[in-house]
């Protein structure tokens, strides 16, 4: 997946809450902005593009809850 410059709708806005700056659904240069910063700040290359890298980043997927559960006491 690629969003930059230009792109639009829900993946944006999405972009656009985490960084914080105007939902509008559309990637202009403030999301740019925005993003290049946010890039700087953590290490990636700081390109206003939000590709695979980028995304996985920004959202990384929550991590797998420790339980004691114990199936076989069901």
């Amino acid at each position: 997946m690629i969003i930059k410059f230009g792109s639009k709708g829900d993946c944006v806005m999405k972009i656009q809450k985490f960084l914080k700056v105007k939902e509008t659904g559309e990637f202009g240069p403030l999301t740019e902005k925005a993003v290049i910063a946010w890039q700087k700040a953590n290490g990636l290359k700081p390109d206003g593009v939000v590709g695979d890298l980028t995304w996985a980043k920004m959202f990384k997927p929550e991590p797998l809850v420790q339980t004691s559960l114990k199936l076989d006491k069901l």
